[in-house]
């Protein structure tokens, strides 16, 4: 199953590149779009290349620096050694087959997390890691995919943002991260319409037919569970840690986060219990 995670596991299992739901190297020219927001207003502009010297942040402003496409690496080291981002960070942003991280260094904070969609076609669980770095006055976001969620996030900064353009780089961080855990309920939603029509089948007399698609199901959901469970460990252990340091804005933030991140894992938990039900 974590096999849909393991792009370079492919070749190994004699897999054609285009047999995973996200390809390594997607028809598309890497770019960053910066978005520099102060007193409530928005600058935009992306960049296709990188020239020795150039500014990817405005001084005085929050900047969310916008990495689109992870598979051009020298792009994306260029982009890091410009934040001065740790060889092993930069790593686990090039490695989209790890797990979900949180780590608190000094001056940043770097999270890498999953987002994931339902194709109900082919009933399965596609996934795309994403990571964000977030430090003084800039939030460095990193995607495989040309298009994601953050979409809605961006689309909000230009037509006036609100509060993320009159609030400070955690709140851009936390819109950013509540993004994911928002569509994951979304996912599961979809998922769970599937489940319940299946649910009608088995009532109606189980067939050989149903039974494998009561299996199909089952391995869907042991796989977000697999997914998601090791967020619960880093959130609510980043959170406890923002109440440790006396900063209640930000254990309020990631308090929140925590949250949805268990409203997340009940919905998944509902699902699986209904499979150990079916098995009774």
């Amino acid at each position: 199953m974590l096999d849909r995670f393991k792009k370079t596991s492919l070749a190994a299992k004699g897999l054609a590149p285009e047999d995973s739901p996200f390809p390594a190297h997607p028809a598309f020219t890497p770019y960053l779009v910066v978005y520099a927001c102060a007193d409530g207003n928005l600058t935009q502009k992306r960049s296709e290349t990188l020239a020795e010297g150039d500014s990817l942040t405005l001084p005085g402003r929050i900047n969310w620096i916008r990495v689109v496409g992870i598979h051009d690496e020298n792009f994306v080291r260029a982009v890091a050694k410009r934040f001065g981002l740790h060889p092993l960070l930069v790593e686990d942003i090039l490695d989209s087959g790890r797990r979900p991280v949180l780590e608190d260094y000094e001056e940043l904070v770097f999270l890498l997390m999953r987002l994931l969609d339902y194709d109900g076609d082919h009933r399965r669980i596609l996934a795309e890691q994403v990571c964000l770095v977030s430090g003084q006055d800039f939030v460095l976001t990193f995607q495989e995919r040309e298009t994601n969620l953050w979409d809605t996030v961006a689309t909000r900064l230009a037509k006036g943002g609100g509060k993320l353009l009159r609030r400070g780089q955690e709140h851009l961080t936390h819109a950013l991260v509540t993004a994911i855990l928002d569509d994951y309920i979304l996912t599961l939603g979809r998922l769970a319409e599937d489940v319940e029509e299946l649910e009608q089948d088995i009532l109606a007399g189980a067939s050989g037919e149903t039974l494998l698609e009561v299996y199909r199901y089952k391995r869907e959901v042991l796989f977000l569970h697999r997914s998601l469970w090791p967020l619960r460990e880093v959130l609510g252990r980043f959170a406890q840690d923002a109440a440790d340091g006396n900063d209640p804005a930000s254990a309020l933030l990631w308090s929140d986060i925590q949250q949805d991140i268990y409203q997340v894992l009940d919905a998944v938990e509902t699902l699986r219990k209904c499979f150990r039900k079916w098995s009774a």
